[in-house]
């Protein structure tokens, strides 16, 4: 059986990357298209999740990735298709839905008619939700029952020790034992929107293509750090666009990366994958200076805030590392070292949501119909 995970990887994702690679970033070298896609393919967290804790991440987050290419090449219908087939496929492309949408939309406001190209957009979400959920059209019940089981709400507010907001307020404040699960619902609803819409607004004021991917980092950060039962392995929904951030902003990109797969740690513990991690995480650190250094030159732009930076992060996560190992939590707190890595992700989390949100209000608005990326 896993040995399906591999095919699933080899027909749907590495088929994406290397399209995004080859469409998307045309103006870059061969040698750094190659480079870019094979930084993207060995990001551990995917790997170490979907060939280790055993998930099929690859395919959503394939037909996502499909969707995304299509887009920025202007093929809005197919794009919208392949979105719709990721999200109906797996529910938590539903992290994608904001950038999706916004990006459509600007896109859409700024064409020569834009009434029928929204129009003919909505026509084909309709009608690709409408085959993939026929079968379960049969009836009231049928229907309710799939929607429980897609929107979870009883499982309560976060899953886990999750690196999310919630999860980091209530070692302070016991946020499930205050509030009733209905306003917790709501407030999550009401706080994920406001940690989206900055970002949504600002795509569908000024669509572009770097714009895009960032907006897909925010949104789906936003829904990780905000939304209501988020599970560990959904950082894996904003990993996917921040590792396409490797063409224009790689050092940041490389940061969150291994961010996302430290924050998984103890998930992955707890999977027996303590020794495969390291390997994997070892082995991207190698390929990743190599490429950065020889193929991107990035690493010859990293500052001295930036070296500071790195820095501090590795003698940060280390101590957690060291401290999982060695620090024998107090009795009352059996939990302290997964609240560390809770805690301290999270607020890593946030610092990077600030940086990605202003990053992409840097932007300047262009053209959206050229689809090739610049490399800065």
């Amino acid at each position: 059986m896993r040995a399906t995970v591999l095919v699933s990887d080899l027909l749907i994702f590495f088929p994406a990357v290397f399209l995004f690679c080859r469409q998307i970033l045309a103006d870059f070298t061969r040698s750094k298209q190659i480079a870019i896609a094979f930084m993207i393919l060995l990001q551990p967290g995917l790997i170490l999740i979907d060939h280790g804790h055993f998930q099929y991440n690859c395919i959503s987050l394939g037909l996502a990735l499909l969707a995304i290419v299509a887009v920025m090449r202007d093929w809005d219908i197919l794009g919208s298709v392949l979105f719709c087939l990721s999200l109906n496929y797996k529910q938590m492309s539903l992290y994608y839905a904001p950038a999706f949408f916004s990006f459509l939309l600007g896109k859409s406001l700024q064409s020569a008619h834009p009434v029928l190209r929204i129009a003919a957009l909505g026509v084909t979400v309709i009608a690709t939700f409408a085959l993939c959920w026929l079968p379960f059209l049969t009836s009231i019940d049928s229907v309710a029952q799939v929607l429980h089981r897609i929107f979870p709400i009883g499982r309560g507010l976060f899953e886990d020790k999750v690196a999310n907001v919630w999860c980091a307020v209530s070692v302070l404040i016991k946020l499930r034992a205050i509030f009733e699960q209905a306003l917790l619902v709501r407030i999550s609803a009401i706080c994920t929107l406001l940690a989206i819409l900055p970002s949504s607004v600002n795509l569908a004021l000024r669509p572009s293509q770097t714009g895009f991917l960032y907006a897909l980092v925010n949104s789906s950060l936003g829904f990780f750090l905000f939304s209501y039962q988020v599970h560990e392995k959904s950082i894996l929904l904003v990993a996917l666009p921040a590792s396409l951030l490797l063409a224009s902003d790689p050092l940041n990109a490389v940061f969150f990366l291994l961010l996302s797969t430290a924050s998984m740690f103890p998930l992955l513990h707890k999977d027996g994958l303590a020794i495969p991690y390291a390997i994997c995480i070892v082995f991207f650190v190698i390929v990743v200076l190599h490429m950065l250094n020889v193929s991107l030159q990035a690493c010859q732009h990293l500052t001295t805030i930036g070296k500071l930076q790195l820095a501090a992060v590795i003698v940060c996560f280390s101590g957690l590392h060291l401290a999982w190992y060695f620090y024998i939590p107090p009795a009352h707190l059996p939990h302290a070292n997964l609240l560390l890595f809770a805690v301290v992700s999270c607020a890593s989390f946030v610092l990077f949501a600030v940086y990605f949100n202003w990053r992409q209000w840097q932007l300047n608005g262009v053209p959206t119909s050229t689809h090739k990326l610049k490399h800065s």
